[in-house]
């Protein structure tokens, strides 16, 4: 029983290196910079909004409400 190999070894594919990417300039750097900080000082701008929204409708603090209820217990008539 042979078999063992022989035969012809795969091909294989050249290799070409990916394309080399150009150096951004300064003022392309430093515009992307000022987009990112504009969007990043919106979202924080949002952000606080919808907190202050919804600190108002809290009317209670961390212990909930600590004060006595007005209501009385029903009476039996003549008690």
């Amino acid at each position: 029983m042979g078999g063992g190999g022989g035969g012809k070894a795969p091909s294989v594919p050249s290799y070409t290196p990916p394309p080399v990417a150009e150096a951004a300039s300064p003022e392309t750097v430093q515009q992307a910079e000022a987009g990112f900080i504009a969007e990043s000082n919106e979202k924080a701008r949002k952000a606080a909004a919808l907190a202050a929204g919804r600190r108002e409708t809290i009317l209670t603090g961390a212990l909930g409400d600590v004060s006595t209820p007005g209501v009385q217990r029903k009476t039996l008539l003549g008690q």
